[in-house]
């Protein structure tokens, strides 16, 4: 490519040239040859065909997983929420080693144990750095309060437990959740125990997820806080029924 300061007009195009202005220049380059028919038909463009076909297929699953979360993830920022999710899966399907690149398959990442490690823990609103210690147990979950983060001016701290059993394969899903357990902060006890939802009735990967929610009581009621200090933590991911 090269830049021609001159105030002659040139065609569009001259034989395998492409002259367009920028910036009171002229700009030439070669043309590629580049087409929609050599992207899908050329070898050297195999590894990007590979790319888009997992990336299409991973970004449709990750939409039906997060419409499965509805009314659970942060409304607020939403787009940075299915990107952050996108990205991460992305990273999870690289734990596919049994299926050749461009048809690896999530089920399989996660079928994996370094798939379930790289997913347990992942925050899905990527506004919050607030960690919850905790300590799960076949079926309860322990939460050391103490290592909460109140916002300034907040008073009042709400939990709730979701087990998810998502089908990638099917993007299919059951969705099983406690009600929302509701702490005063002068009140809070240095430890919270809460028993987890009943597994769902479903062959998939099932993801335990804890959802923390602040919240400002004054004489009118609960205040509930932006969505921007929700969490949504993934607590552990396994394998079930498959």
């Amino acid at each position: 490519m090269g830049k021609i300061i001159t105030d002659k007009l040139f065609k569009a195009r001259e034989g395998d040239l492409l002259f367009y202005p920028c910036n009171d220049m002229m700009i030439v380059r070669t043309i590629s040859g580049f087409t929609s028919e050599t992207l899908k038909q050329s070898p050297k463009y195999e590894n990007c065909r590979q790319t888009a076909n997992e990336f299409g297929r991973l970004s449709k699953q990750c939409k039906y997983f997060r419409l499965a979360l509805t009314g659970i993830l942060p409304k607020e920022n939403n787009w940075a929420v299915a990107n952050a999710l996108t990205k991460k899966m992305r990273e999870v399907l690289n734990c596919d080693t049994i299926n050749e690149r461009g048809e690896r398959q999530l089920e399989k990442a996660l079928a994996s144990e370094d798939g379930r490690k790289q997913m347990t823990g992942y925050e899905f609103n990527p506004d919050v750095q607030t960690f919850i210690e905790h300590t799960l147990h076949e079926d309860s979950i322990q939460l050391n309060s103490k290592s909460i983060n109140f916002p300034k001016g907040v008073n009042v701290v709400g939990f709730r437990l979701h087990r998810l059993a998502f089908d990638f394969d099917a993007n299919a899903n059951a969705l099983t959740s406690t009600d929302w357990i509701i702490k005063n902060k002068a009140d809070l006890m240095d430890v919270v125990v809460i028993d987890l939802p009943l597994q769902p009735d479903n062959s998939a990967i099932l993801f335990t997820l804890l959802e923390t929610q602040f919240y400002v009581y004054e004489k009118a009621g609960y205040q509930q806080l932006e969505d921007g200090s929700k969490s949504v933590r993934v607590v552990v991911v396994e394998k079930h029924g498959l």
